[in-house]
């Protein structure tokens, strides 16, 4: 039996977006947009988060989306790991 490391290698993962309808390529596209605005902001050229920047969707918005898809994610996902741990021969249920 392998270690928890060589488990965790040979798994594969699924990436999937944080914002439905948007791609992965996309949402990465636009992280790093904000991050270069955020390196570039100055007295002159201050940073908004109001500024529309990809497909009509505000800075804020595709935050708050980002932040929130993430979240769920990862909630799915530990409730999903902590279903598989719950089911045992001994807690089968009868129909």
């Amino acid at each position: 039996m392998g270690t928890m490391e060589e488990t965790r290698k040979s798994t594969k993962r699924t990436v999937t977006s944080a914002i439905d309808g948007m791609s992965v390529s996309e949402v990465r596209k636009c992280l790093d947009q904000m991050r270069k605005q955020w390196r570039e902001k100055d007295e002159t050229a201050p940073f908004y988060m109001c500024e529309t920047f990809h497909d009509n969707i505000t800075m804020d918005k595709f935050a708050f989306q980002f932040v929130m898809g993430h979240h769920f994610k990862r909630h799915n996902k530990q409730m999903l790991k902590s279903e598989k741990t719950d089911v045992s021969p001994n807690h089968a249920v009868s129909h």
